[in-house]
C-alpha cells in the first residue's frame, strides 16, 4: 500500500521531470538529502547546513532553501541565512510559500536590530498568507510594540520602501506605515510626530524617489464615533502632507492625502497598544517605476 508521503514524492518526481527540472535519480539524491539535512537539523547544524548546501545544488528547490536557511539562523549567519530565503521565495511555488520566505527574511532582519523593516515585511507576509500562522502575527506585534516610541530615520524609511517595491505582489499598491503622533484628538503633531515627518520628508525628497508620487494615508483606533474618527483621520492626513510640503518644497504636486477612518485596523485588541499601533499614517507609492538604484538588501 502506498502512503500519502510516499504518492506525494513521486508526484513531485513526475512534474520535476516533465517540466525539465531534473531526472527521477536526481531528485532521489535531493530528496534523501534534504530529509537527512532537516533530521539534522536539531542537533547538528553545522552538518545539516552542509547536507542542505549539498541539497540545493543538486536540485534547488523552495523548501530546501527554506530549511538551510533554518540552519543558518540556528549557526548565527545571519546575512547567508537572509539569502537562503531570498531564495526560498524565489523557487516558492504559492502564496503561502511567498509568505513563509518574506516572515522567514522578516525574522532575520529583527535579529539583525532591524525591527522596522521587518514589521513591514510581516504585514505583507500575515496578507500574503491564505491563513497565517500565529507566531507571525504574534512578532509582528512584538516588533511594533517595540517601535512604538521610537523615530524611524529616514534611511530606513528609504530601505522600507525599497523593500515594498521589491516584495509587494503585482497588483498591489507598495507602502509602509509609520506611527507619527498627534495631540490627543487634534489634527497637530506633537514633538515626536514632527520629528518623524522630518525624517519622512528627507526620504522622500531625496534623489532616489525623484520621479515617484506618494499617498499619505491616515487610520485611527475604534474609540469615538466611526464619523468622528474618519474626518479625524483625514484632517491628519492633511496636516502631514502640508508639513512634508513645507519641509521639502519639491514634494509639491507628488502627494496626495487620504484618511480612512477606523475601517483598516492593524490589531482587533482592545488594550492600549493596540489602540496606539492602530493609530498611524501609511506612505504608499502611487508610481512603481523611478527606484532607479533602490534594491531590497
Amino acid at each position: 500500500m502506498y502512503t500519502a508521503r510516499s504518492i506525494s514524492v513521486f508526484v513531485l518526481i513526475f512534474f520535476c521531470i516533465l517540466a525539465g527540472r531534473a531526472s527521477a535519480g536526481e531528485y532521489q539524491k535531493a530528496n534523501t538529502l534534504y530529509i537527512e539535512g532537516c533530521a539534522l537539523l536539531s542537533e547538528n547544524p553545522d552538518k545539516a547546513e552542509k547536507v542542505l548546501l549539498d541539497c540545493v545544488s543538486e536540485l534547488p528547490s523552495y523548501r530546501g532553501y527554506f530549511a538551510l536557511g533554518q540552519a543558518r539562523m540556528v549557526t548565527g549567519k545571519s546575512s547567508l541565512a537572509y539569502e537562503s530565503f531570498k531564495k526560498a521565495r524565489d523557487y516558492s511555488r504559492n502564496d503561502e510559500e511567498k509568505s513563509l520566505s518574506l516572515a522567514k527574511i522578516a525574522q532575520v532582519m529583527a535579529l539583525e536590530g532591524d525591527s522596522f523593516r521587518a514589521v513591514q515585511l510581516l504585514q505583507e507576509a500575515e496578507e500574503l498568507h491564505p491563513s497565517p500562522p500565529a507566531w507571525i502575527t504574534q512578532l509582528r506585534k512584538y516588533l511594533d510594540v517595540g517601535n512604538l516610541d521610537k523615530v524611524v530615520e529616514s534611511d530606513t524609511i528609504s530601505r522600507s520602501l525599497a523593500d515594498a517595491k521589491a516584495w509587494a505582489p503585482v497588483g498591489k499598491v507598495p507602502g509602509i506605515k509609520l506611527q507619527i503622533n498627534f495631540r490627543t484628538d487634534m489634527a497637530s503633531l506633537d514633538s515626536k510626530g514632527w520629528r518623524q515627518v522630518e525624517k519622512l520628508a528627507e526620504a522622500l525628497a531625496s534623489e532616489q524617489f525623484n520621479g515617484n508620487r506618494f499617498k499619505v494615508v491616515g487610520h485611527t483606533d475604534i474609540k469615538g464615533d466611526a464619523a468622528y474618527n474618519q474626518d479625524l483621520s483625514e484632517r491628519r492626513a492633511q496636516t502631514v502632507l502640508a508639513e512634508l510640503i513645507s519641509l521639502s518644497p519639491s514634494l509639491k504636486g507628488r502627494l496626495e492625502a487620504e484618511g480612512r477612518g477606523e475601517k483598516e485596523l492593524l490589531y482587533n485588541g482592545m488594550d492600549e497598544d493596540s489602540h496606539r499601533l492602530n493609530r498611524r499614517v501609511e506612505v504608499k507609492v502611487l508610481n512603481r517605476e523611478g527606484f532607479v538604484g533602490m534594491v531590497a538588501e
